[in-house]
Parts: C-alpha cells; sequence; structure tokens
C-alpha cells in the first residue's frame, strides 16, 4: 500500500499563518529526503534542526542535493551530543542547541578554535531519560562556562513535559522563560550571535509561542499529514 504524499508546501503556508518563520526551526530526524528538499527549495523555513551527527555528516558533507542549500540556511544540533562526536559538530552547525554539560562544554571549547554558539538545555520534566540542567543548577552552570572561552552562551533549549495538562505545560515553560530573561534579555549576545528561547514542538508550540518562545522546533506537523 503506497504512502499519501505529504504536502510539505501546505504544511509550511498554515504554520506560518500562524507565527513568523524566524521562529521556526524544521526538526528533519524522521523526514524523506524528499520531503526536506521541497522545504529546501520553498526556502521560508531557514533553520533547520538535525538530531544524528552521522545523518548531518552524510546530508550537510556529502550530498551535492543538500549542500547547495548549505548558505541559505542556520543549521542546529539538538540532540544528545556525546564527546566523541564533538569535532564533527564545530565543523558542520552553527549552533548547538543541547549543551547539557560542563564536560560537554570543555570538550567543545577543546575541539574549536572559533567562538561556537550554544544554548543551554535547561530541564523542566521530570522523565529521568532528559537530559539537561536544573533550574535550581542554572545560575552556577552559566557562571563557569566563562571558564570556555570558544562557549558562547546564546539561550535555552528545553523540552515540556509529556502531559495533555495545558497549566502544566505552561507552567514549565514559564520556569525557562524567567531564566531566559535574567541572562539572555537581548537580541544578540556579546559575540553578536541572535540569542534564543527555543521551547515548544509539534504538540505544544502554540503554547510556547504564548509563553515567550522565539523557536519552536516542529518535525511531525511539517512531514506528515
Amino acid at each position: 500500500m503506497m504512502q499519501p504524499v505529504v504536502n510539505v508546501i501546505s504544511n509550511i503556508t498554515k504554520i506560518l499563518k500562524e507565527v513568523d518563520s524566524s521562529k521556526v526551526m524544521a526538526v528533519i530526524k524522521y523526514a524523506s529526503d524528499s520531503d526536506i528538499q521541497r522545504l529546501l527549495e520553498d526556502g521560508r523555513i531557514k533553520i533547520i534542526g538535525e538530531n544524528k551527527i552521522q545523518d548531518a555528516i552524510k546530508r550537510w558533507g556529502e550530498n551535492g542535493k543538500f549542500i547547495q542549500f548549505r548558505q541559505n540556511i542556520s543549521l542546529h544540533f539538538i540532540g544528545h551530543l556525546q564527546k566523541n562526536k564533538v569535532k564533527y559538530a564545530v565543523k558542520i552547525f552553527d549552533y548547538i542547541d543541547s549543551l547539557d554539560s560542563l564536560e560537554l562544554a570543555q570538550e567543545i571549547n577543546k575541539k574549536t578554535d572559533k567562538k561556537i554558539p550554544v544554548l543551554i538545555q535547561l530541564k523542566i520534566n521530570n522523565r529521568q531519560s532528559q537530559y539537561g540542567i536544573m533550574p535550581t543548577e542554572f545560575d552556577n552552570f552559566i557562571k563557569e562556562l566563562t571558564k570556555f572561552p570558544n562557549i558562547s552562551p546564546a539561550g535555552i533549549m528545553a523540552i515540556g513535559p509529556i502531559t495533555k495538562n495545558e497549566e502544566e505545560i505552561r507552567k514549565a515553560f514559564k520556569i525557562a522563560k524567567d531564566i531566559f530573561m535574567k541572562y539572555f534579555n537581548f537580541e544578540k549576545n556579546k559575540d553578536n550571535f541572535k540569542t534564543y528561547l527555543s521551547l515548544g514542538m509539534s504538540s505544544d508550540w502554540k503554547y510556547a509561542i504564548e509563553e515567550g518562545s522565539n523557536l519552536i522546533r516542529l518535525g511531525s506537523i511539517i512531514f506528515s499529514n
């Protein structure tokens, strides 16, 4: 049985009626190459999120169909970054959105000779498998980052709780927004990188925008019917 054709362009148009394209990241983890190409050719969404280093190497380092669009987009790494993959990440990505430990910061700092903009992954849900810095540890964490001259903190990324309880989702997003406003309440950081509060995915992005997110991460809502 044939899979129905996904109308990526139509999906993008619907989303952009409600939110500015500068606030949308297309998460391409489960998208087909042809659907990613449609998105890139369309050109309205210019921030792309990758979850896996190996996929990114193949796409943006080896595949001419994608390489031709590389200069038109901002490429963000949003998955859990293993230290042995850092040497690839610092060469491929414009932003690393999932800094979740000082050990990782140290490795990023060591593997590059340029400033790398990072979003600090904040833990605002109670899932044990979820990586991130606890809100109570954030003040100390960001102070410790000053030890690493090639790390340029440029905001916060967080994953909300998996629940249909709107109040619970909004409460978690507010925690992230408060910390963001304390440390990143400016358009660009001291190294001239744009600052992001990256909250909201396909299931909760409307709440995230209302709570102050300026970068939502959308996958299935773009790439499926």
